[in-house]
């Protein structure tokens, strides 16, 4: 039996059978109206960031070689890598620590727990209420997150935000300055140590710096020529007189030569 199927058709089924409609669409709209009445509400905030790609990027960053676009694969990963970071474990503590657990979750203060489990709670809850969605193609990333209170989302989303670009600015501004440091530390101790082996071996050998030698040296030949000069004997008295006398005898030359001439 081939049955046609028009406005007029369903509605003489509905009104025929309206008994057994009502028997089941009446309780579940009751059950549908007393959830949105005695729930909690919650105001999601949303957000958009823009994760940017070669020269638009931050200059100090290399993507690949100069002047090469970035292939999709490419796009995708550094768009999941700021996810990555954006969902974080220690972004989400940061959030949490910088508002305040009993201000974006109240009821968890009413527990009796330890610090340590109020904040393993309080990063389950936000990890249900913080959602995130990815277009690789676009290379957005769209936040939002849901809490009663309005002015509280507003300002949880907008922390993540903040926190989360410093968080990028120190891994991609700096990606080796942890190890950097940690090289220029050890590289510092061993300094040290050699610096303080060295200054022992010269203590024990007696060996000084090319200044100090210079200056020793300088000093060294100004007592020695002090002392030459004191040694050296003082001309004596009777030197002194024969040399007069000599002196006399080779002035008196002349007269007496001119006498004998005449």
């Amino acid at each position: 039996m081939l049955v046609q199927m028009d406005v007029r058709s369903v509605l003489s089924i509905i009104f025929r059978h309206l008994g057994k409609f009502l028997l089941v669409f009446v309780p579940i709209i009751f059950v549908g109206l007393f959830y949105v009445l005695t729930t909690t509400r919650y105001y999601e905030s949303n957000a958009v960031l823009l994760v940017k790609f070669g020269q638009d990027a931050r200059p100090e960053i290399s993507m690949g070689s100069a002047g090469a676009a970035l292939t999709a694969d490419e796009k995708r990963g550094l768009v999941q890598s700021n996810l990555n970071i954006l969902v974080s474990r220690d972004i989400t503590t940061a959030v949490l620590n910088d508002t305040g657990i009993d201000k974006i979750y109240p009821t968890l203060t009413k527990k009796n727990l330890s610090q340590d489990a109020k904040i393993e709670a309080a990063i389950k809850e936000f990890q249900k209420d913080f959602l995130t969605k990815t277009e690789s193609d676009a290379g957005t990333i769209r936040l939002s997150f849901a809490n009663p209170d309005p002015k509280v989302a507003e300002k949880v989303l907008s922390r993540t935000i903040d926190i989360f670009v410093q968080k990028q600015t120190d891994i991609f501004g700096n990606p080796q300055i942890e190890l950097l440091n940690e090289q220029a530390q050890r590289a510092k101790t061993r300094l040290d140590e050699a610096t303080q082996g060295l200054n022992s071996y010269k203590n024990e050998n007696g060996i000084a710096s090319i200044d100090e030698e210079l200056s020793l040296l300088l000093k060294q030949r100004g007592d020695l020529t002090g002392y030459m000069s004191r040694r050296q004997p003082a001309p004596s008295n009777k030197e002194s007189s024969d040399t007069k006398g000599v002196k006399n005898s080779y002035g008196a030359l002349p007269a007496q030569i001119g006498m004998d001439s005449d």
